[in-house]
Parts: C-alpha cells; structure tokens; sequence
C-alpha cells in the first residue's frame, strides 16, 4: 500500500504541473471528457427509450450541474490557491495600470525604502556582521593595559609580558604576539613599500584561516637567528608576481634583506592589515621589561568570559605590581584588560552604521503609513465595485487577499527598483568612508543573496503593513449602506477617519525623529569644520617613508638623509617649504602616539605634577613655518637646535597651561624618562638624559584622525638632537600651486637621495583632513537625505488626506459657500484640519526625539542631542512644511462651485 502511494506521487506532482502551466489544454481535456461521460449517459437513456431532450435532461441531473462537477474536478488538482494568487495578482495590476499616477508615486515611496534600507544594510552586512571571518572572532583579543599614571592604554608590551600572559593557560587557548610594519620590496622594476606584520608562529594558526599555497611559519623559524622566511597576501601575490603559481621558494628583498616565499594566504586574509607577514623570532631570554614594541593577540577558552579574562589579569597586574612596582611605576595600579579585536576594528564605523539602520527603519515605517493613507484615499473609487463583489456572495476573505496581494504587487515592484537604486548607490557609500575607517575591503561590501533575502524580506513586510489597513477597511463596510450611497461613504465613518488620522500623526511624529537627527548632525558637523586644527592644511603635500634599519642604522644617518631629502624637494619649482615628522600627522589613532615621561627641574617630589607624560614629535628645521602652526610665545625650533647645541625643546599651548598656569614656561627645564609606544619605529637607545630646555610654546595641533578627541600635552624635539631618530616619518611640503601636481616631482626628488627609498601614502593634507571626518561624513550624508525624503513623504500623506477629506466634504463646503461662508473661512477651516494633524504629530515626535537622539550622543561634537533650539528649529519646519501641504487642497476648496455641487446631488 505504502509503495502504490509513492509510486503516485510523481503522477500526481507531473498532473499539478500541467494544471498550472497548461491550464487552458487541460480545462479543454476537462471538457472533453465531461462532453463523452454526457453523451454516453444520453446514448444510454435514449436506448432505454426516452426521447431525446428527457435523455438529455436525465444525464445532466445525473451528473448534478456540469458546472459545479468542473469546479470540483479544479480544486482536486490542488492547485487551486496558486491559481487564485495568479488571478489576483493579474487582476492587482490591471487595477494598479487604471491609477498610473497614484501608483506611480507610492512605487517612488517604496523603491526609496526599501532601496534605502538595502544600501544601509549591505555596509551592515560587509562592515559589522561579516567584517572578520575567521572561526575564532568572537574569542580573538587583545591583551593590553591600562596605566592609571599615564592615563592612557599601553597597547605594546615587552618580551617577558607577553611571556607571562601566555602562561594563563587556564583562560588562553593560544596567546601570541604582533607588531606592524613596512618594508621596501625592491627587485622589481621599482620600490614599493608594503605593509607587513612580525607575527609569532601561532598568531597566523589561531586565526584557523589556512594558506591557499604552502604552508606558515614553523616553531623553528620563528626562533631568534631563525631563517628569514614570508608569508604573502594573494593580493600581493596577483598585484606584484601575476599569481605565479611557482611563487614557493623564490626569494624576495624585503629593506636589503632576502626572504624565502614559503606560503601565500587567501584573498582578503587582511590579518592586522599588511600584505605579508614574517616571523617575529621572540627571545624568551630577553627581560627587558621597558623595550614595548609588541601587541599581545590571543584566543580565550571555550565557556570563557571575557569578564572572566579580565578577572585572571587582575591578577597577574597585581602581580607584576609587587614583584616591579618599586623599581618600575608604571606598574602601580597597573589593569590588564582583553578586548575584542573585531569590536576594535568596527568600533570607528558602528555606531554611524547604527544610527542610520535606525533612520531608515523610521522611514520604512513612515512609507508605510504614507502608502496606507493613499491606499485608503485610493479605496473611495473602489467601494461600490466591492460592495456589489460582496452582494453577490464573495467571501470576505476572498477579498481581503485580493487586496493584499494587491499591496504586495506595489511593493515588490517598488522593491525591485529600490534594490536597483542600491546598486547604483552603494559605490558611492562605500567612496564617503576613508579607507582607513573601513573595516572591509571595499570590494566586499556589496549587495549578496543574503542582502537580496533581506530586501525581499522588507518589501513582503511592506506590503504586508501598509496593505493590511485598507485591505480591512474595504472588506468591512455596511455592504447597504455601501450600495445605497453609491459608494460615496465608503471610509467616511468614524474608524475610516480614525484610521487614516491616526496613521498622518504616526508619519509626522516619525519624520520629526528622522529630520531632528538630521539637523543635529548638522550642527554638530558645523562646529567640527570650526575646530581650530592649529596648522594650515591648503597648499601642503604630505607623503610618508619609512627607513630600513638595515641601511640606517643610526639617528646622524636619518638626519643626514633627511637633509638631503628636503634640500632636493626645496629647490623644486613651486615649492616653499619641506619638514619632516615623526608619526603621521592627523593619521594616526591615539593608541598610535608615542609618548614619554618627564618630570619639571625645580619641583618637589611630593609635587603631583613633578613626574608626567606627554606626547612627543621630532621634528627637522622649519616644520612649524611648513605647517603654518602659530607661535606664541619665544621660538620655533631651527638650524641652530644642532648637535651640538643645547638641547632645547618646544611645546604645545596645553601642555603651557596644565604644567605652568601662570605663562612662565619659557627657559624651564625639564628630564625625559620612559618611552611609551612603538620602540621599533626608532633607532638605537635612548637619546641622552640631559635636560631639555623649553624655548617656544605654538598653538595645539590635532595630531589624530578623530578631530574630537580632546588636546593632549604634546612637546616637539630638533631631529638633529636626537640618537634615537624616528625610522618612519611624515614629510611635508608647503607648495604655491596645487600640491597634487608635485607629486612626481618630490618622488624624484626622494629618488635622488636613495634609489631604493619609495615613497607612500602621497596626499594634499585637504584631503587627509576630510578623510578625518570619516564616517560622520557618511551620517550627515545620509540622515539629511533620509530626513528630506521623510519630511517630503510626511507632507505627501497629510496633502493626500486632506485633499481626500475637500473631496468627500464637496458638498458640505458648497453648502458653506452658498449661505455666505467667505472664501477666508473656508480656508482656515481646511487648514485647521491639518495643522491640528501635524501639531499632533510633532507633540508625539518630540517626546520620541528626545529618547532616540540620545543614541546619537556620542557621535555629536559641540551640540547636545536634546538642544532645545534645533528641535524647536525642527518642529517649526515641520509646522510649515504642513501648511504648506494643506494649502493646495485649501485652495481648491475655496474654488468649488456650489450650483455644480447641489446640483449633482
């Protein structure tokens, strides 16, 4: 019995089939065989002797309406609701094709929607769900630490602490150890400098990604005196050797030195952002517990917290505290912490992508309501076509799903174009992000079939919201009444007007949301192009290089490169100036500053202020003047702060006024102590404990990429000074045309000086400034194009309810007119209607605002996010935007003419 059902099944799934896609020779097939069955029983009954029309009418009694048999024959194909869907989908167009213009406009409100909502989420997508693939990325941290003294993290670690955190076997699964770099590739038909990383043999394996050629590095090879072996990028490995296939086992030059090629990883295996990476070759003898040049990676245990991480470091801090503390005070109060190297990553970008996911919901919603308030406009001409549909017993139901599907029709093709809209947007999304800000490859964010479920997902719940009100509405009207009136109040009653009011005050109140976020934003972005950066960013050309330490291995030896290095850039035509610095200049992050103690000649011990931390940049001859950076008190650094001068030093305005409140800085003296920050970016040891004496004080200068980031103390150092010289390096150029154009010339200019030192990271200083706006660039972007489209949609669905409501009220209004009403009243009374909506929806709004702004706080700079005056500003716009909405329909309820109206009633 079980094996005949089966073998059925293929019969029966081929017979539905044919049902839906040769319906009509089916339907024929159906016809013929009830004809046969009919004739027969005729040729029965007329053998029995019956006369030709009783055997006819016998048959047809017999059979009990040829009709309804067919009917039934069609419900047991089962197929019979994909038929229906069919026909009211058919049906749903013929009537969409009857009100092009009116659906034209809400297919314009959907497509923006739902092309919204799919752009945003392909950056959600790319940059927060699925920025880090690897297996491990919920457990993968960093380990650094917090010093309360310096009052800032130390995210490089020496040798024996990295030691020591891997022994915590009880909390790691595996602990290793990176640090950044770059080096010149040379070989080839030019330098280039490429990003790398030193990483420790486990840091690539912990990451559970396997190379697509060879293998990485082994426990041998990452032993000090081990043999210089790489790992490459498959971009690197496309973009510089064609994707070779042959790759493993050349040897590469990487700073003079060759490397062995032994694996290459998969494509946007973007590990701590290099394109190769080398083995580290830790020793575990070094107990230099001051060289911090490394950063601690690790993967936590299965079940492990990372409260509970943190808790296990507490106690190793603690440790380290009574063991070091006397001898090395950065210890005292010392709190290692983990964090979790994905939300670091994402960490710039998320609460941007946040706030706009939560814009675009808002406008999603706001459409809604505003399809459903012209759905239900739409249903007066519609009323007496369902209400005879129901006269004639068509079940409600029947055609609350014709009516549905109706909306579903308007919305997936809305959704259809708002994705095509997305395509073509979202290149330009992805071109407001700096690079740096992005936590992906660009090439990565992209609409993917899970981008393409959720749009499909947002337009089927569109369709679904603003669908299901008039769908109601239109299936539950007085069916006599309905006929009586001929249609004419036909969501006319009390629910009807409740409804469509009620849906106006949501949109309003929802856009005020959308719109207030928006003029914050803007102020917000005003008070941040207002920031004084402390420099003159036009005409200035800035570059980066970076010096291998194999061919300079010495501070005179940088010096003396850079020297040379500017006198060839300062004889080019065009230029006025040329400096160099430390660091990266409005590049760099804070936990990319370098810092160091130093304590003020002439202070008690017992003085709080006697020891402290700033941070530090060296600088060649004439960078202040380059930059534009204001002096303000003495002088700027020059050719006479020589080796063989005294040491001098320069500092910025807030490290004036924290240090000496009372303007006296100048001719102070003050001792350097330990250096915080990247110790292999520098040659050699320490530069010499002699005092520094300060000679200047110039304006502050924001040195990293968030603008907002508050003013630390900073002091400037002549590089000429300095044994322990900065191996990478800014180079600035203070150009009298545009700075871009010199960029051949300063790279032949650096040629010159060394043939093999590449130059990277070429832009105006404009440009890097703009790029620090990073992803506020993008909210403003797009919280004022959402906030317009929802102030726009909010005013559409207020003009088309009370455009509906002059309509429905033409002959109240003509009897207004007739007995004396003056055109004035009767615009005042068409206004009111509406600004009593939209005064509603603004009273709800704000109330809203006040609780959502505040998600946005942290991304506002100068304006608080419940500043009464932009969202009085906000509400007042949306005040007018109403009256204006109104005024249409005003007017043409001042024109009716009241013979016409009586008349035709």
């Amino acid at each position: 019995m079980q094996e005949t059902t089966i073998l059925r099944w293929p019969a029966k799934i081929l017979h539905r089939l044919r049902s839906l896609f040769l319906r009509s020779r089916v339907d024929q097939e159906l016809d013929d065989e009830l004809r046969f069955h009919l004739e027969q029983q005729i040729a029965e009954d007329f053998a029995a002797g019956m006369t030709p029309e009783e055997a006819r009418s016998a048959a047809l009694r017999k059979l009990g309406g040829v009709e309804q048999l067919k009917e039934d024959c069609r419900d047991s194909r089962g197929v019979r609701l994909i038929q229906d869907f069919v026909q009211d989908v058919r049906y749903g167009l013929r009537m969409i094709a009857r009100a092009p213009m009116l659906s034209l406009v809400i297919v314009a409100i959907l497509a923006i929607g739902t092309g919204s909502g799919t752009a945003i989420y392909s950056l959600i997508d790319a940059c927060l769900l699925h920025s880090n693939t690897y297996p491990v990325v919920d457990r993968w941290d960093v380990v650094h630490a917090y010093s309360p003294k310096q009052k800032m993290f130390i995210n490089y670690l020496s040798v024996p602490e990295i030691f020591e955190v891997k022994g915590l076997t009880d909390v790691f699964e595996a602990v290793g150890a990176v640090h950044g770099d770059s080096f010149n590739l040379t070989g080839g038909d030019y330098p280039e400098r490429i990003l790398g990383t030193h990483v420790s043999a486990n840091a690539i394996s912990m990451t559970r990604v396997a190379p697509v050629l060879g293998r990485i590095f082994t426990d041998a090879e990452d032993r000090p005196g081990g043999p210089p072996v790489v790992v490459i990028s498959a971009e690197l490995w496309k973009r510089r050797f064609a994707s070779d296939p042959n790759i493993l086992g050349q040897v590469i030059r990487l700073d003079g030195v060759a490397y062995t090629v032994i694996g290459v990883m998969p494509a946007h295996f973007d590990f701590w952002g290099g394109e190769l990476w080398i083995p580290l070759q830790l020793n575990p003898a070094d107990s230099n517990r001051s060289d911090r040049r490394n950063w601690i990676v690790s993967v936590l245990h299965k079940g492990v917290t990372e409260e509970a991480a943190n808790a296990r470091l507490a106690v190793l801090a603690k440790q380290l505290e009574q063991q070091f503390g006397a001898t090395m005070p950065e210890y005292r109060g010392w709190d290692l912490r983990v964090w979790n190297i994905n939300e670091a990553v994402i960490g710039g970008v998320k609460p941007a992508l946040l706030v706009l996911a939560f814009a675009v919901g808002l406008l999603l919603l706001i459409s809604c309501a505003n399809v459903a308030v012209l759905l239900l406009a739409r249903s007066t001409a519609r009323m007496r076509e369902v209400a005879v549909r129901l006269a004639l017993g068509a079940w409600r139901g029947r055609i609350l799903r014709q009516m549905l599907t109706e909306s579903l029709v308007l919305s997936l093709t809305g959704g259809a174009l708002g994705v095509c809209a997305a395509y073509a947007c979202l290149p330009v999304l992805v071109r407001l992000i700096p690079e740096e800000w992005l936590p992906t490859a660009p090439e990565l964010v992209r609409i993917n079939p899970a981008v393409l479920a959720v749009a499909a997902g947002i337009a089927i719940a569109m369709g679904a919201l603003f669908g299901i009100v008039p769908a109601w509405q239109a299936s539950r009207q007085n069916l006599v009444a309905s006929l009586k009136e001929g249609g004419s109040k036909i969501g006319g009653d009390r629910v009807g007007r409740s409804s469509r009011n009620l849906m106006v005050v949501a949109e309003i109140a929802l856009s005020l949301v959308v719109v207030a976020g928006a003029a914050l934003m803007v102020q917000s972005y005003r008070r941040l192009e207002e920031i004084d950066l402390g420099f003159r960013p036009d005409h200035l050309l800035r570059f980066s290089i970076s010096l291998p330490e194999t061919k300079y291995r010495r501070g005179e030896q940088i010096a003396e490169f850079c020297d040379r290095a500017l006198q060839s850039i300062a004889s080019l035509p065009g230029v006025e100036s040329a400096a160099v610095v430390s660091g990266q200049p409005m590049i760099d992050r804070t936990e990319d500053l370098t810092s160091r103690e130093f304590a003020i000649e002439g202070r008690p011990a017992q003085d709080a202020r006697g020891g402290e931390n700033a941070s530090f940049r060296i600088v060649s001859p004439g960078y202040f003047r380059t930059m534009g950076i204001r002096l303000l008190q003495g002088r700027i650094l020059s050719a006479q702060d020589g080796r063989d001068a005294p040491r001098s030093a320069v500092i910025s305005d807030t490290m004036a006024r924290l240090y000496w409140p009372k303007g006296d800085s100048i001719g102070h003296r003050i001792s350097l102590g330990q250096q915080f920050g990247r110790r292999d970016a520098y040659t050699g040891g320490m530069t010499s404990d002699a005092p520094l004496e300060i000679v200047g004080v110039v304006a502050d200068v924001r040195q990293t990429r968030v603008l907002e980031a508050p003013l630390r103390p900073e002091f400037y150092l002549p590089l000429d000074q300095q044994e322990s010289a900065p191996r990478i390096m800014a180079v600035v150029v203070r150009t009298t045309s545009d700075p871009a154009q010199l960029t051949a010339a300063v790279r032949k200019a650096i040629a010159s000086v060394d043939t093999e030192q590449p130059i990277y990271d070429v832009s105006t200083m404009d440009e890097v400034v703009a790029d620090s706006f990073g992803p506020k660039r993008l909210t403003l972007f797009l919280l004022v194009f959402l906030g317009s489209i929802a102030l726009l949609v909010s005013s559409a669905g207020l003009y088309a309810l009370v455009a509906y409501s002059v309509s429905h009220r033409r002959h109240e209004i003509g009897i207004r007119i007739a007995i004396g009403a003056q055109p004035g009243h009767i615009r005042r009374l068409v206004l009111l209607q509406g600004v009593r909506l939209a005064a509603l929806g603004v009273a709800a709004g704000l109330g809203a605002t006040l609780a959502a702004t505040r998600l946005m706080q942290g991304m506002l700079f100068g304006v608080n996010a419940s500043d009464p005056v932009t969202l009085l500003t906000v509400a007042a716009t949306l005040i007018a935007a109403a009256l204006l909405a109104c005024y249409f329909p005003a007017r043409s309820a001042v024109r009716v003419d009241p013979m016409a109206v009586l008349r035709s009633e």
